[in-house]
């Protein structure tokens, strides 16, 4: 999913049945939890796969590997006058570890829905978060499905709340990238703005000197 906006105006079209539940679930630390090896025999497969790469690049993918493995491994860090090398993981930071875990967890969520006995009817992530709609009988076997496919990958879930409305009564929801995905009651979703509770209501002025991208985000 590309952003917000794009979530919103695509979950607005799902239909929840009486016997189904949403549900999102979250990769706890994604970037340090992708193993650097294993991504790169991930990333290696997919470019061999690739029959455009040659008109992009003259590199091979062996070689294109060597020198991503090469980013990837030599991050260091200064902390209390001792510098040190990150082992295990992708960087925190690092411009190319978003690419590189995306890809990681866009095959992991290929095998996790093709090898589950009843996988989610609808399944939308945005980088390490992801917004599912399951049967309510299955959710737990998919779940746990999720959990036992990496050992690396440690996954949270969290279910459907009730929040309040404008009238004093409460309807279910679940939040998901900045929003509140409302079930109707005819299993139709509206879409409402979610903040957190740690939301301070701040934001950067216009005419500051911050690059504008940060502002207009």
């Amino acid at each position: 999913m590309k952003n917000s906006k794009a979530f919103a105006e695509e979950v607005r079209t799902l239909q929840v049945d009486q016997d189904e539940e949403l549900r999102s679930y979250d990769v706890s630390a994604l970037f340090t939890s992708v193993l650097v090896d294993k991504a790169l025999v991930l990333i290696r497969k997919k470019l061999e796969e690739d029959a455009t790469l040659e008109d992009r690049t003259p590199m091979a993918p062996k070689d294109i590997v060597t020198l991503l493995g090469l980013c990837l491994n030599c991050t260091y860090f200064l902390y209390q006058g001792h510098f040190y090398q990150q082992i295990h993981g992708a960087a925190m930071g690092s411009p190319v570890s978003p690419i590189v875990c995306n890809l990681y967890m866009e095959d992991f969520e290929q095998k996790a829905i093709a090898t589950a006995a009843h996988p989610p009817t609808w399944w939308c992530r945005y980088v390490d978060d992801t917004h599912t709609k399951l049967k309510k009988a299955y959710a737990q076997e998919f779940t746990d499905r999720l959990i036992s496919l990496d050992e690396d990958i440690k996954w949270t879930t969290e279910a459907e709340v009730e929040i309040p409305t404008n009238d004093n009564s409460t309807e279910s929801a679940l939040a998901f990238l900045d929003t509140w995905s409302v079930i109707n009651d005819d299993g139709s979703i509206k879409t409402r703005v979610y903040r957190k509770a740690t939301h301070t209501d701040q934001y950067l002025n216009c005419e500051s000197n911050h690059p504008s991208r940060h502002e207009c985000s």
